[in-house]
């Protein structure tokens, strides 16, 4: 980068999109160069919708982002389906990558994304807010201070998406498209490998290793369910 600015460019006019072209516009050192969708007219509504400065470049497609020479960082906000290929194409174009949550559907995929990142020598980062707040290493303090607390040996997690609201947000968001099972699976699913990290010590290869096993353990699982419903749809 030839100098202080970090040059953003977004594919992808997903809702998330617009707190993180928020984020880059609060961000002193950081500037959103460039927005690419699938159409100009997509792109243009986005760009409308937020406010984005008419200096902000606005692209009909993905690749043309990506073609960018102008462009440090490629922000990737599409469904969990779609990151392997951009990820990696955006790697290939020698851009950074910052990817939305999950950043991957199994282990298999997120190597071959770091791979490609290694291999280009571009940073990736996964946007997983959550993992890299100050307030998830206090409260994993508190849950592991057993005189506190006692002992935590188990937690119950809880489907939320049936509430009023969040049949508001998945309905006005495609990323949550009941018809496409990865997409939906894996934004839906994407938190409850966390409170591995909230229950338990992860700093040795060998607990790392134990909840690899555990995540690649659930998401068969959720396939295997996923599966099950497409066939009872059909």
């Amino acid at each position: 980068m030839g100098d202080s600015m970090v040059h953003f460019g977004i594919i992808g006019a997903a809702k998330i999109a617009q707190k993180i072209s928020r984020a880059i516009a609060l961000t002193p050192n950081a500037t959103l160069l460039a927005v690419g969708s699938r159409s100009i007219e997509k792109a243009l509504k986005f760009a409308s919708n937020n406010g984005l400065s008419s200096e902000v470049k606005i692209y009909g497609s993905y690749e043309a982002v990506l073609d960018d020479p102008d462009i440090d960082v490629i922000y990737i906000p599409l469904p969990t389906s779609l990151h392997l290929r951009w990820a990696v194409l955006a790697a290939e174009k020698k851009k950074h990558v910052l990817l939305e949550k999950p950043a991957a559907l199994n282990v298999v995929e997120l190597d071959m994304i770091l791979e490609a990142c290694k291999a280009n020598e571009v940073q990736f980062m996964d946007g997983t807010m959550w993992m890299h707040n100050p307030r998830t290493a206090k409260m994993k303090e508190f849950l592991c201070d057993a005189k506190m607390f006692g002992q935590l040996k188990s937690s119950i997690l809880k489907q939320l998406m049936e509430s009023l609201k969040a049949r508001i947000v998945v309905k006005e968001n495609s990323l949550y498209d009941n018809s496409d099972s990865t997409s939906s699976k894996s934004k839906k699913d994407a938190h409850p490998d966390m409170m591995s990290v909230m229950m338990a010590d992860i700093t040795t290869e060998a607990a790392m290793a134990k909840m690899e096993r555990k995540i690649n353990l659930l998401m068969k699982v959720v396939e295997e369910l996923d599966h099950e419903i497409a066939t009872l749809r059909n």
